[in-house]
Parts: structure tokens; C-alpha cells; sequence
């Protein structure tokens, strides 16, 4: 098919192009999702074509497109075929890199085409200035298109079913009461709180494990090691979380003596307390590589649960930091903040919010009271009696809830219950689904939100979490503003 002879390696693609441009020839190259092909994307690759000799065009790879979890509805091979099938196009790849710039320096087109959309939007990650500046580099231009423009986001919400109804929804509510611009000026409050993040602190890691057909003994589970990841967990995660959103966060880290330890975000300020002769809690998760399930979970360490001395000291050490918005306390069933602790610590901020879950090996029993002055609380569902309703949650009835159920969506409790149905697809809870529900819904509450809101955010960046597995590269602020940006069009 023609389709097939235009699709090339980017290695075949860059000899190509060298060979054309010496006989020549004008080189055009557009760059994109082009995850729904439409009017849109037509008319402007045909404009694209008049400005030079041969039309290429490179298509982001599956593993770099951050507009959600959802997303790509159609995989890099298909969307490369679409393309190829325009008589206007020459040349397809796939790009193997995150953005654009890595492509330009690579095949040095002679006009890099964008389309109107672009020749007046704001540049806050600076992306768009780069992929100028490296085309301008090596001699060529950029160039923008102006057809007539449509959203891909915009017709795969309305007209494909990439979302569960019930989901569909509410964010259509959302989209007509509130909309998103209110959304991301409720967001931008954020930066302005000063945070403080103490608890549980964890290292979890993840061993990637392909189960091989035949064991070699019998009833023994015998796996292949694919690959290794480790991070922080417990209230590091948290605060890794909230350092997203918040310019102002501090980590209040109380852990064993290991020096081995996942480093915190560079944005993150953080206070380090080790508990002698104790070592932090290792969880490690064995998962199957073929769907992401959990083979079984190994924790080792004597959590390091605070003396009367050490809780001495570390409240000397709070005596010197400033005042704080919010304390976030993730109390992961370890019981590293007793309540003394908490009470100084509740002394040092407006707003106590508790997150409260069971990463403990053992059962526990939730009791709110250890912790005076609680604002606000989160529960997962592993900690609740019965169905999550109010009379099954822990601590005063009058005490705003939310209630986060990972696949099955959240709720927001008080007066009434307010369900946002969830995104993330599995009964598996990935590790740190939790830490990040938490961090953005706690801030979020701190600022007034419409629980609407809340709720809708913290589906969306714990989906985000347990879509990790399948991107590169961890997520940040941005990710969650752009995929916030593409669901609401």
C-alpha cells in the first residue's frame, strides 16, 4: 500500500530528507498528536504542503501523549497510517522522543509548520520557543497555517465513548456551572498556601515480573525481573504531591536511620528527623508486567516510631519554622505522630487535615481523636465499615469527609454525599494513588473549592498516578493542567 512506503524510521527518515534538501528540494514539517483525523488537521496539512516541496510529518509517540490516561484513543501505528493516506503527505514517522526539539535538530527541515492556534498562545513551559529557536538554528523558519481550526479533545469527549457515563456526566455539569476557566483560577490559589506535611513516611518499590509458564517446582510462583522502580511513599509522596501545586511546602520527615532513601523534590523544603536504631518501612510490590496486577507484597522494617526524647526534639525543631496554612498528616497505620505530637504540630497551622489509610501489614483501627483539632479528613476505602456511608466512617459526623475508592470514584461527606465516579480503570491500587488524592484535595478544600471540583481533580491525578506504569517520565502540575484542559473542551 502507499500508505506503508510513506511511513519510515526516523534514521531512514533523516537520509531522506539530507538527500532531498542536496538536490534542493524544500523541506515542510508539521508535528503532532493527530489522534482523531478531521477537517481541521486536513486543511492544514494541505496548507503546509503549498509552502514547500515535500510534506513530512511526525506523530507523538503513544508514551508521550499527556492529555490523560484516555489518551490516545488510537494507537501511534494507526494515526501514522491516517496520516500517510492524505495524498498531501510525502513522508511519516513516529517520533521517538518527548517534544518536537530533539526532531528539528535531527532532520533540520527548511519550514516547520504549526497551525493558527499556536502563533498567539502563551508559552509557560516554553516549548514553543524551543522548537523555534532550534529550527531557526539550523537555517529554516517556523510558518503557521490558518484553516479552520477543531479540537480533537473536543469531538473525542462529545462523540466517543472514552469516558464511563456516569463520568461523562458530571464533568458535563462541570463544563456548564462552572467551567474551566474558574477550575484553573481555583487551582492557581494553590501556589500562594504554605503547606506542612508530616507522617508516615514509606520506600516503596515496585519489581516489574513476568510470571513464566512453567514453575520450576511444583506450586512455586516463578517469575522473569523486568525492571526495578523506587519512590518515596507515605507522607514523602504527599508532600512530592502538594509541592506541585503549593510554592510554599515543607516535608517534616521522621524515619529510621538508613541514609538509602528516595530523594524529595527539588521544590520541596524538608526537615529530617531519623529515629535511631529504627529503620523506615519497605514495601515491596511484585507485579505481573501483562496487566499490572500484584503477585504479592514483601514489607520489611521496625517503623520508627518517635520516643518521648525524640518527640522533644523534633518539637524543638518546629518551634523554629513559621506558621503554616495547612498541616497534611498521612497516617498510613504506622503511628509515627502520637498524639503529643500532633498537638504541637496542630499549634504550628490554620487547617489540620488527616489522610487516613493501611499500608500496615496488620489490621488497625482508625481513631481520629489521636489527632485534636482535625479540619478535615480523607479515608480510603480499606479503612471504612460497611458501604462508606457517614454512619461508617471514623470521627464526628460534623467533620467535612471525602471518601476515595480508587475505580469506583470518590465522595465529599457532610451534610449530604456527593459522588464523582472514577477514572482509573483497575481494582488494583497503584502505589501513590492515595498520597496524591490526598495532597490536591486537601489544598483544594483549604481554598473553598466547589466539592464538585475537588472531587473531579482528585480523580483525575490519581488516575494520572496509576497510568504511571505506562509513561516514562513521572507527573507534574502541568500534566494535570493538561489534562484537565482536554477532558473540559
Amino acid at each position: 500500500m502507499i500508505s506503508e512506503t510513506k511511513i519510515q524510521n526516523l534514521e531512514a527518515l533523516g537520509k531522506l530528507i539530507a538527500g532531498l534538501k542536496a538536490q534542493g528540494k524544500r523541506i515542510v514539517l508539521c508535528h503532532g498528536c493527530f489522534d482523531l483525523m478531521h477537517p481541521g488537521h486536513i486543511k492544514h496539512l494541505n496548507a503546509a504542503r503549498d509552502m514547500g516541496d515535500r510534506l513530512v510529518v511526525t506523530i507523538s509517540p503513544d508514551r508521550y501523549i499527556d492529555k490523560g490516561p484516555h489518551r490516545p484513543v488510537f494507537r501511534e501505528q494507526l494515526r501514522a497510517e491516517s496520516v500517510a493516506a492524505l495524498a498531501c503527505v510525502d513522508f511519516v514517522a513516529v517520533n521517538d522522543r518527548p517534544t518536537a526539539v530533539e526532531l528539528l535538530d535531527r532532520l533540520k527541515p527548511d519550514i516547520y509548520v504549526k497551525g493558527q492556534e499556536f502563533e498567539s498562545a502563551e508559552d509557560p513551559t516554553g516549548k514553543l520557543n524551543a522548537e523555534k529557536e532550534t529550527v531557526e538554528k539550523h537555517g529554516g523558519k517556523m510558518a503557521f497555517t490558518h484553516e479552520t481550526v477543531f479540537s480533537s479533545s473536543n469531538l473525542i469527549n462529545r462523540f466517543m465513548d472514552v469516558f464511563p457515563e456516569a463520568f461523562q456526566n458530571a464533568l458535563s455539569d462541570i463544563r456548564q456551572e462552572i467551567g474551566l476557566d474558574q477550575v484553573l483560577s481555583t487551582l492557581d490559589k494553590l501556589s500562594r498556601l504554605r503547606v506542612l506535611v508530616t507522617g508516615d513516611s514509606i520506600v516503596h518499590t515496585r519489581e516489574y515480573c513476568r510470571p513464566l509458564e512453567r514453575a520450576g517446582r511444583s506450586n512455586t510462583l516463578s517469575t522473569r525481573h523486568i525492571r526495578t522502580s523506587t519512590h518515596a511513599g507515605g507522607a514523602c509522596a504527599v508532600a512530592g504531591f502538594a509541592a506541585m501545586f503549593s510554592d510554599n511546602c515543607t516535608l517534616l520527615s521522621v524515619r529510621g536511620e538508613q541514609r538509602a532513601f528516595p530523594r524529595p523534590p527539588e521544590a520541596l523544603n524538608e526537615e529530617t528527623y531519623r529515629v535511631p536504631g529504627r529503620q523506615t518501612i519497605h514495601i515491596k510490590d511484585f507485579l505481573d508486567t501483562r496487566d499490572g496486577s500484584l503477585l504479592f507484597q514483601n514489607q520489611s522494617g521496625n517503623h520508627p516510631v518517635p520516643s518521648e526524647a525524640d518527640n522533644t526534639e523534633i518539637i524543638h525543631r518546629l518551634s523554629r519554622m513559621d506558621k503554616f496554612d495547612i498541616l497534611l498528616l498521612a497516617d498510613m497505620g504506622y503511628g509515627t505522630i502520637s498524639s503529643s505530637l500532633a498537638n504541637e504540630l496542630r499549634r504550628k497551622t490554620e487547617t489540620l487535615s488527616v489522610l487516613f489509610t493501611n499500608h500496615a501489614a496488620e489490621n488497625r483501627q482508625v481513631d481520629p481523636g489521636a489527632f485534636p483539632g482535625i479540619d478535615a479528613m480523607t479515608v480510603t476505602r480499606d479503612i471504612t465499615r460497611g458501604d462508606g456511608s457517614q454512619s461508617t466512617l471514623p470521627g464526628n459526623s460534623s467533620i467535612p469527609k471525602i471518601l476515595y475508592d480508587g475505580p469506583s470514584g470518590s465522595c465529599f461527606i457532610q451534610e449530604d454525599r456527593l459522588h464523582m465516579p472514577g477514572l482509573v480503570g483497575t481494582h488494583l491500587e497503584t502505589p501513590g494513588e492515595p498520597e496524591a488524592f490526598f495532597a490536591l484535595t486537601a489544598l483544594l478544600s483549604k481554598v473553598s473549592a466547589d466539592p464538585r471540583v475537588i472531587l473531579l481533580l482528585g480523580n483525575l491525578i490519581s488516575a494520572m498516578v496509576a497510568n504511571q506504569g505506562r509513561s516514562p517520565h513521572g507527573i507534574s502540575g502541568s500534566d494535570l493542567i493538561k489534562y484537565l484542559t482536554s477532558i473540559m473542551k
